[in-house]
């Protein structure tokens, strides 16, 4: 990475920085230090559009950025962003409701055959952020589905971030699919809001 350009590209995505971004600033360090190791060229991955992607997308402009999304509303206020990364429309066959107490031991064929998003599997992922789809209620789709996908099938070596990971569903999962050899640690959010992070591959730091 040429001298500066690590400013540059800190400077550019703070001018798309949303402020209504629930992100704290420890999270968005942890986040933005890991693409930039990557000289802004990781392939991160992220399930749900939100305040901070473009941010995201602008710091890792050399690289690749593909952003899942269910919700209507979401997926039409990211047609009209400024772009920068690729929006992939998904719906899930999930709730909240019917996923939240499974055996997940007895049901790992019943997840595996769902089918993953469009372009997922093209990839190696470095970063996988997963702040959606929605999880606030027992009808909404819930995150089993992409913790599962990041723990299982697309994301062996990524680094994982699980937003709201204090939530039962998703603290069960990120237990199940994520959490092994001391690999993670749980990020504090706004209010009682948690993010969990499962360690990756770091990339070197010279040469």
């Amino acid at each position: 990475m040429a001298a500066g350009s690590g400013d540059d590209s800190i400077a550019a995505a703070a001018r798309r920085w949303h402020p209504e971004a629930q992100l704290t600033r420890l999270q968005a360090e942890i986040i933005g230090g890991l693409i930039l190791m990557r000289a802004s060229r990781a392939n991160l991955l992220i399930f749900g559009y939100g305040r901070d992607t473009e941010y995201w997308a602008t710091l890792n402009h050399a690289g690749r950025t593909l952003v899942v999304e269910d919700d209507p509303e979401w997926l039409a206020e990211a047609g009209r962003s400024g772009g920068g990364f690729t929006l992939v429309e998904h719906a899930y066959p999930t709730t909240v409701g019917a996923t939240a107490g499974l055996d997940l031991a007895c049901h790992e064929a019943t997840l595996d055959r769902h089918a993953l998003p469009r372009g997922v599997a093209a990839h190696d992922w470095d970063l996988v952020i997963i702040d959606g789809p929605a999880g606030y209620d027992d009808a909404k789709p819930g995150r089993a589905l992409p913790i599962h996908w990041a723990g299982r099938r697309i994301a062996q070596a990524a680094h994982v971030f699980v937003d709201d990971c204090e939530r039962p569903l998703e603290r069960r999962y990120c237990r199940h699919y994520l959490v092994g050899a001391g690999r993670g640690v749980v990020l504090p959010s706004h209010g009682q809001a948690r993010m969990f992070w499962r360690f990756g591959r770091f990339a070197p730091l010279w040469g």
